[in-house]
């Protein structure tokens, strides 16, 4: 799946889900485009210090909401598992 604004750049996320003696598993891989035009050594430091721990922060929360829908089966509410300066009002 592809996320972004409409005719701008986009970044990739893979969702796959599994089962293994009857768990079921949720695993995201996103692919950003954010500084993907800057020299490996540059972009591998800024996603390492700046992009991967938001990201990890933000797909923990969403894991957290999917997790609460299906064994709550009530919605989750905004925010629930904590705002996140990307997708968040403050």
């Amino acid at each position: 799946m592809l996320i972004g604004e409409i005719n701008k750049k986009q970044s990739k996320v893979d969702w796959v889900i599994e089962s293994k003696n009857n768990i079921t598993y949720l695993t995201t891989t996103v692919y950003p485009y954010l500084f993907n035009h800057y020299p490996r050594v540059i972009y591998k430091t800024i996603f390492f210090l700046l992009i991967n721990p938001k990201l990890k922060k933000y797909l923990k929360s969403v894991h957290n909401g999917i997790n609460w829908f299906l064994v709550e089966q009530t919605p989750v509410a905004k925010n629930m598992f904590g705002k996140h300066l990307w997708f968040s009002k403050y």
